[in-house]
């Protein structure tokens, strides 16, 4: 059996604009052609079409297919592989959105207003997690789960007391400053199981990401505050056993 472009558009659901394209890219090109010029699909060609369909079906992008169909068994195991990570990957981020989904179902039975606006937030900032970090990286971070409601409030209660601090204009080089320092530093090596390319990635997302900022509290203003004050901790360490002037050296310098 020998079929025209338009044929097998109207045969297998696809555009013939599509079949142009795979033939363009070398996905699947027609294999005979006719007295009068026209290329024609065989019956190889189209169970190489079909192929094609069921691996975009599964996912795949059509690079990927191309690479499979040329080398048949030598990519495909990988290749699935990563479809599977993506898949747990994207059934984690629909349980998390199906549990919102039933928080605010839950609300609207008893008849009560939700925040849509702190609910769509939410989620955006589950969207924005997935850009840095691994789904295995988010479950080492108790700060980043939404579950982990006493670590979220002792943050929440934290991040309040150095902006309070800011707002009052307590020097970095006073005690209180630097307590509040010390605890933030402890926390952060706690939560994030002292990994420092978790600490990385986190001090990256709060510098470049606004909506964290505002959902934590955790401003550069913040963060540069809490930075000064701990380097003060260093430095009174030092200021021990310099003198005055290589102590006033140090600071200006450090």
């Amino acid at each position: 059996m020998l079929l025209r472009v338009g044929e097998l558009a109207k045969r297998c659901g696809l555009t013939i604009r599509t079949l142009h394209h795979y033939d363009s890219i070398g996905l699947l090109a027609p294999s005979v052609r006719s007295d009068n010029g026209y290329r024609l699909y065989n019956r190889d060609d189209i169970a190489r079409l079909h192929q094609i369909q069921a691996l975009r079906r599964f996912g795949l992008s059509l690079a990927d297919i191309g690479v499979i169909l040329a080398n048949p068994g030598q990519h495909l195991a990988s290749t699935v592989e990563r479809q599977i990570e993506l898949l747990e990957k994207q059934i984690d981020q629909g349980k998390k959105l199906r549990d919102r989904l039933s928080q605010l179902r839950d609300q609207l039975t008893r008849g009560e207003e939700p925040d849509l606006a702190d609910w769509l937030t939410t989620l955006e900032i589950m969207s924005m997690y997935d850009k840095y970090f691994s789904p295995n990286e988010l479950k080492r971070l108790p700060l980043l789960n939404a579950e982990e409601k006493a670590v979220a409030a002792e943050w929440a209660a934290l991040v309040e007391a150095v902006r309070e601090a800011i707002d009052r204009k307590v020097s970095v080089q006073k005690s209180e400053a630097q307590a509040l320092a010390k605890r933030w530093m402890a926390m952060v090596v706690r939560d994030t199981n002292g990994d420092a390319r978790l600490l990385v990635k986190l001090t990256a997302m709060q510098y470049s990401e606004p909506s964290i900022q505002m959902k934590t509290g955790i401003t550069p203003e913040v963060m540069s505050y809490i930075t000064k004050a701990f380097s003060e901790t260093k430095l009174a360490i030092y200021e021990k056993y310099l003198s005055p002037q290589e102590f006033r050296f140090m600071r200006e310098n450090y």
